[in-house]
């Protein structure tokens, strides 16, 4: 196992230090016609976008990566921190059937999660026309925090039939209402301007009529202050899915990389019941962040 953690840090900083400042993202348009968007754009449009975006990519971020988490831990955490059982004992000895049956019952728990995952995109559709997304992303992300921040009291198999499938909302909003909230936040907030040729606020735009100062920022209209806020992007590529297609490895390599490195730290602490503690933390800042999108 700490070899396993080993290798994948190892990996982890890789990534982080000579894969990802290279980085380039390819996106299809309407035409089909393959175009780039490089790693420095998405963070000057990060960067400069306003807050109501950097929360949704946040919210992504620790969304994504509670159920990544759950993904890597469940089954473990039924078979060694539940059961008690060990996968390094004996080939048929009984803690190690105990470990295999409880590694099934954690695979069980993740079906009936996907099932309910499955039912929650299909449902969401009609959901949507009396709550809005972001209201439905930030309760789903919220009730799976309490369901994982429950770990530490899981003591009977059957309970994980619970926790487990609970996570389910959360995983299909994940999945479909970033996509969306994306969308309409980018149609509100971003206009193109070929001004500069780089990502920049619209305060900082010299085709603005005038420019604000910050003295005077509270003397202005309502209409005056949401332009000032509003992102101006060059002629090209969008940059919003690369971002997060980049959000989503990020969480990716935190979550199967750094999380696990932590973990080393503490060798007498119960790594698999931590890691779903942390994935419910994670669930409850997405959901936090899901609230002010």
């Amino acid at each position: 196992m700490i070899f396993t953690f080993s290798v994948a840090a190892l990996l982890g900083f890789a990534v982080l230090v000579f894969i990802l400042p290279s980085v380039s993202i390819s996106q299809s348009k309407q035409s089909h016609s393959a175009q780039e968007v490089e790693f420095v754009t998405c963070f000057q449009a990060f960067f400069h976008a306003p807050l109501r975006l950097k929360l949704l990519f946040l919210a992504h971020f620790f969304s994504y990566g509670a159920s990544l988490l759950i993904t890597v831990y469940a089954t473990s955490w039924v078979g060694i921190s539940i059961l008690d059982g060990r996968p390094t004992a004996e080939k048929y000895t009984l803690k190690r059937r105990i470990f295999e049956m409880g590694v099934s019952w954690g695979a069980f728990a993740l079906l009936l999660n996907s099932l309910v995952s499955m039912f929650a995109g299909l449902m969401l559709p009609l959901v949507k026309r009396y709550i809005r997304e972001k209201t439905v992303w930030a309760i789903a992300q919220a009730l799976a925090a309490v369901a994982l921040l429950t770990a530490f009291r899981v003591k009977e198999v059957r309970e994980i039939l619970v926790v487990l499938p609970l996570c389910g909302f959360a995983l299909s909003t994940v999945v479909v209402v970033a996509s969306g909230e994306l969308e309409e936040l980018t149609s509100r907030c971003v206009s193109v301007c070929d001004s500069l040729d780089f990502p920049h606020s619209a305060a900082a735009c010299p085709s603005r009529p005038f420019a604000p100062k910050r003295s005077s920022y509270f003397s202005l209209s309502k209409h005056d202050k949401d332009e000032d806020k509003q992102l101006h992007l060059p002629s090209g590529p969008d940059p919003w899915p690369a971002l997060m297609t980049l959000t989503s490895l990020l969480g990716q390599v935190s979550m199967f990389s750094i999380v696990p490195t932590v973990f080393l730290m503490w060798p007498e602490e119960d790594d698999n019941k931590w890691g779903m503690v942390t994935a419910g933390v994670s669930s409850m800042l997405g959901a936090i962040c899901a609230v002010w999108v």
